[in-house]
């Protein structure tokens, strides 16, 4: 691979640390067969505090609506 890839046969790609074409049944796989262009599923570690997991998953959210809002609608 190019180094920033991974091949998992079984259970999709990594590229630079996102998963790409997982399926297994979750929501996220659901939405993607829908032909949903974008779909995201936040995770932290359990054993955080849970101010930085939120924290955590805010910071991911904003980044996923700007480069949404970016993508279709050039903003």
């Amino acid at each position: 691979t190019d180094g920033l890839t991974v091949l998992y046969p079984d259970r999709g790609i990594v590229h630079e640390g996102i998963v790409h074409n997982l399926c297994d049944g979750s929501y996220e796989d659901f939405r993607m067969e829908q032909a949903c262009p974008h779909s995201i599923a936040t995770e932290t570690p359990g054993k955080l505090r849970i101010s930085k997991r939120v924290g955590a998953d805010i910071a991911i959210i904003d980044t996923f609506i700007e480069l949404t809002l970016k993508e279709f609608y050039g903003v």
